[in-house]
């Protein structure tokens, strides 16, 4: 569920020393915890959740494990504990976002401006724009991405049908953007479950979606916590 909240944010986010740029403009909640950023981040971008991440501002490490952090991270805080709001004070203030630490994919996320949450307005999050795709996950950051993309422009390449067999297709395209496709997924992930981010659950959820509505719409759940552990188990059932 997303954090109810009478400001939005209108983030800028680059994913840094690509070429050319992979960005997303995205509008969300002031008052949305880091944590929660993080599955809207990966939706928004491309990512499919696979690696730990961290935020980090200029002073400050925001990392996901508890018990990675007790395990000597003193200077680590928990990423559930601070709000957008805490790290991003003033319009161009930045915050950076970590995600896959071997890869080493750094995300520089600048406020852009913020925005009285006014009417009907949605509070979830939603992407304004955006250019090119990510890159493939555990490509070997971006020496390997751009590896990659020299291999797959020449099918005569000694290593051409070898990356197509990793990557599963010889179609990927470096300039595919869609701004439509994102926002449906982000508001599946608001309204249904974050782990809707990885693209071989969204696509087995788009079959079985009448279904879930309707044991949604008979049940009765005690808390909003509840319903979401019923949701997670019926997706994680059906692969």
């Amino acid at each position: 569920m997303a954090t109810q909240s009478s400001t939005l944010y209108q983030l800028h986010i680059e994913l840094e020393n690509v070429q050319p740029a992979v960005w997303r403009r995205l509008l969300l909640p002031a008052e949305m915890r880091l944590s929660e950023l993080h599955p809207i981040l990966q939706a928004a971008m491309g990512w499919q959740d696979m690696h730990y991440y961290c935020f980090v501002t200029a002073d400050q490490r925001f990392f996901t494990d508890e018990e990675v952090i007790d395990q000597g991270f003193d200077e680590w805080q928990d990423d559930t504990t601070a709000r957008l709001q805490d790290v991003l004070t003033t319009t161009k203030s930045e915050l950076f976002y970590e995600y896959d630490f071997g890869d080493g994919w750094r995300h520089r996320i600048r406020l852009e401006k913020s925005l009285p949450l006014i009417g009907a307005q949605p509070s979830e999050a939603i992407c304004l724009a955006g250019e090119n795709a990510c890159p493939p996950e555990s490509c070997g950051g971006v020496p390997g991405y751009e590896r990659l993309v020299t291999i797959l422009k020449d099918p005569q390449h000694d290593e051409y049908d070898e990356l197509c067999d990793w990557l599963g297709t010889d179609s990927f395209d470096p300039a595919h953007f869609d701004k439509k496709s994102v926002n449906a997924r982000l508001e599946a992930m608001h309204h249904y479950s974050p782990l809707l981010v990885h693209d071989e659950l969204f696509e087995a959820f788009k079959s079985v979606q009448p279904e879930i509505d309707r044991l949604l719409k008979q049940g009765e759940f005690e808390s909003d916590m509840i319903r979401q552990a019923f949701i997670d188990q019926f997706l994680l059932h059906i692969m």
